[in-house]
């Protein structure tokens, strides 16, 4: 780190650093690759700017609030504020999230009665998943989540300013981090061949992004942790790869944990 580097990090308040959840970089911790680097598929052509994106992305994840978290290299500073969605369409809250909280309770309290008692022949099969999805509901988790963040970008942009003191020859990059946090992978089928969803692969959320003032985007998708991330920056081409209103979802078994009477946690999941 430069010294201009450590002076603005200094600058930022580094104890409020501290007490903050990193969730960006607990992101980016899912999916390192086996030799530590953060690998990225680069959604277009790579250009003078995207390199040196690259090289930022290299350096440590400051955590913040509102935005979530900033990243400082040289004269550039990229906010990222990290939103998730899933293909469960659901104003009261997400079903996986809730189920999967309940699951993990269920999984937590065998643990620490298997630590008092031997539980031979005592099994746990946790309640099924929500199997039901749908592109629709895909499409309006988006883009529901995308409109609200989008709202605040004003917000980011004032409050990164002023943690870090920019200076006029300071380049702020906006981004978001989008994450699919649907438990199993999120695919579509044409009758001839499936393949999965990314964001920007909704026509709807492209149009809106691109009238947006974000800089970029960065795409996590949580079911295939360890897999590289997808980036995106303003002025790459249109992809030519949307979804097409025939293609359909495909749907999964139910997501079934048990907890055999050696203590482990056995995992089934597979498609239909």
């Amino acid at each position: 780190m430069t010294k201009s580097e450590q002076e603005t990090t200094n600058k930022a308040n580094p104890s409020l650093s501290k007490r903050l959840p990193n969730e960006v970089g607990e992101v980016f911790s899912q999916h390192l690759a086996q030799d530590g680097s953060l690998p990225f598929k680069i959604w277009g052509p790579r250009t003078e700017l995207t390199n040196k994106i690259m090289t930022l992305l290299r350096n440590p994840v400051q955590p913040y609030e509102r935005p979530d978290a900033y990243i400082h290299y040289d004269n550039m500073i990229m906010f990222i504020e990290h939103f998730q969605f899933d293909c469960s369409c659901n104003l009261n809250g997400s079903p996986f999230k809730k189920k999967g909280r309940s699951v993990q309770g269920d999984i937590k309290y065998f643990e620490r009665k298997a630590q008092v008692v031997h539980a031979d022949g005592e099994e746990l099969y946790c309640d099924q998943l929500p199997s039901s999805m749908s592109l629709s509901a895909y499409q309006e988790a988006l883009m529901r989540s995308f409109k609200r963040h989008c709202e605040n970008i004003p917000a980011y942009i004032v409050n990164t300013r002023k943690a870090l003191s920019l200076s006029s020859t300071d380049r702020l990059l906006k981004f978001f981090l989008i994450e699919d946090a649907s438990p199993l992978p999120c695919l579509v089928y044409d009758g001839n061949k499936q393949r999965s969803i990314l964001p920007i692969m909704v026509k709807e959320f492209f149009d809106a992004l691109i009238a947006s003032d974000l800089d970029g985007i960065i795409m996590a998708l949580r079911a295939y942790r360890g897999s590289p991330l997808y980036y995106w920056e303003k002025g790459f081409p249109v992809p030519d790869d949307f979804i097409q209103s025939h293609e359909k979802m495909i749907s999964f078994q139910p997501y079934m944990l048990s907890y055999n009477r050696m203590g482990k946690i056995n995992e089934d999941k597979s498609n239909t």
